[in-house]
């Protein structure tokens, strides 16, 4: 399901590099460099952690209306400045 408001994912980025008080840096490559690399990466480790498939999704537009699940089941997304502030609180007492 989406949230309240759509966001870039270099505003997801900079959210959460500021409730985690970390410095997170920022390059930008093109896409056929990163398929490029996770297919070498693949097929040089077997555990890859990032998959190709993810890098594609990346390219992907994940913006999508949730007026139906709001309508139909009552859904009240937050915003995800508010909900992934409540991860990381939850994250830091678990810690």
């Amino acid at each position: 399901l989406s949230g309240k408001y759509p966001i870039e994912y270099i505003e997801l980025i900079r959210c959460v590099e500021d409730y985690l008080g970390k410095k997170v840096y920022n390059i930008k490559i093109p896409i056929w460099i990163s398929l490029i690399a996770a297919t070498v990466y693949n097929k040089l480790f077997s555990g890859a952690i990032v998959s190709v498939e993810q890098v594609k999704r990346m390219m992907e537009d994940k913006i999508f209306s949730h007026d139906n699940a709001t309508h139909d089941f009552g859904y009240n997304p937050v915003s995800f400045s508010d909900g992934i502030k409540n991860e990381i609180a939850e994250y830091k007492n678990e810690v």
